[in-house]
């Protein structure tokens, strides 16, 4: 969704400007403790039976990539907690993260005697959403009668989200005429309908086709509906 990728590139450009203000403040203070530690240091090292090679790496380390790592360490840290968790505060409507139930409607499909419309046989599988600012993951999912596998799955420029997805039937759905597997393509959007703009999402919508084949089996579409388990809801 460009409005969270809009978000982590402009967090990534204003932390980067604090790191580097960061790192040079930092150096500042670590060379001028290093200055006022020079004796102990060179004392230190002398007792220890350093050499002065091994003296100077010491202080370099001190002055110099210890501030710099600090400040690297905190400026991916922030980036990784904005990533993964400190977008949900600022867009929460398009926060999608978690635990779905998936209800899968079967309303058409096609075979050698053309179109048919079922008898919208459902079928309903877990879905588990991985979603951070710049990605976004389902987990495999499987039912009682069916598997379901995200191949591909991101936000047009429309916010619409879009799968492309692998599904396994099993027996009893084979025997009423479905096909081993098929691959397919969702297309949806989050229902916002009764939801405040800083509420999470509890639904999403929309369709689904499966792809062109020749295995001489049918070919289906029909309609997709995610709902957010109720553990989920209540957060």
């Amino acid at each position: 969704m460009k409005e969270l990728k809009n978000y982590y590139d402009k967090s990534k450009s204003k932390w980067f400007g604090i790191s580097v203000f960061a790192w040079a403040i930092l150096t500042i203070i670590f060379n001028f403790i290093e200055k006022e530690l020079s004796n102990w240091i060179a004392t230190w090292t002398t007792d220890q039976n350093l050499t002065s090679l091994t003296q100077s790496l010491l202080v370099f380390l001190f002055a110099y990539v210890a501030p710099s790592t600090i400040a690297l360490v905190s400026y991916f840290s922030i980036l990784d907690y904005i990533n993964k968790k400190g977008w949900k505060k600022k867009f929460p409507q398009y926060d999608i993260n978690g635990e779905w139930v998936g209800t899968i409607s079967f309303t058409k499909s096609i075979n050698d005697t053309g179109w048919n419309i079922s008898n919208k046989k459902s079928e309903t599988i877990p879905v588990h959403i991985e979603q951070t600012c710049n990605t976004l993951r389902i987990k495999p999912s499987v039912g009682d009668n069916m598997a379901f596998y995200s191949i591909l799955a991101d936000w047009d420029e429309r916010d619409r989200l879009n799968i492309l997805y692998k599904a396994e039937y099993y027996k009893n759905l084979r025997e009423q005429g479905f096909p081993e597997y098929r691959f397919g393509y969702e297309e949806l959007h989050i229902d916002s309908k009764g939801l405040t703009p800083k509420q999470k999402p509890l639904k999403i919508t929309g369709i689904f086709r499966h792809c062109l084949t020749d295995d001489g089996k049918s070919i289906f579409m029909g309609d997709v509906t995610y709902e957010r388990k109720e553990k989920n809801n209540k957060k």
